[in-house]
C-alpha cells in the first residue's frame, strides 16, 4: 500500500531502507560498550541480512521483492530478539 503522494514508491522506498537502517543500528546497541563480539557478529550478520533484501526492493520495486522483505523480516526479527534475550544481563 502506498501513500496518494507516492504515486511511483520512491519516497516509501527510502523510507523503508532508511527506517532498517536505524534498525539494525540500534539492534547493536545494548552491548556496544561490552567485549562480546559473538553478540555483534550475529546482530551484523542478520542486519546485514535484513539490508541486502531492502536495498534489492529499493532498486528496483518489484512486488517479488517487496513479499521477500516481509519474508526476510520474519527470519530478522525472530534472530534479533533470540539474540537478546541469550545475552541478557
Amino acid at each position: 500500500m502506498l501513500p496518494r503522494f507516492d504515486a511511483d514508491g520512491r519516497f516509501t522506498k527510502g523510507e523503508i531502507l532508511a527506517f532498517t537502517m536505524v534498525l539494525v543500528i540500534v539492534t547493536m546497541l545494548p552491548l556496544a560498550g561490552r567485549n562480546e563480539p559473538l553478540y555483534l557478529l550475529i546482530m551484523f550478520s542478520a542486519g546485514l541480512f535484513f539490508v541486502y533484501h531492502t536495498t534489492r526492493l529499493a532498486k528496483s520495486g518489484s512486488g517479488a521483492l517487496a513479499s521477500g522483505v516481509v519474508h526476510a523480516s520474519v527470519i530478522y526479527l525472530p534472530v534479533v530478539l533470540g539474540t537478546m534475550m541469550a545475552w541478557k544481563s
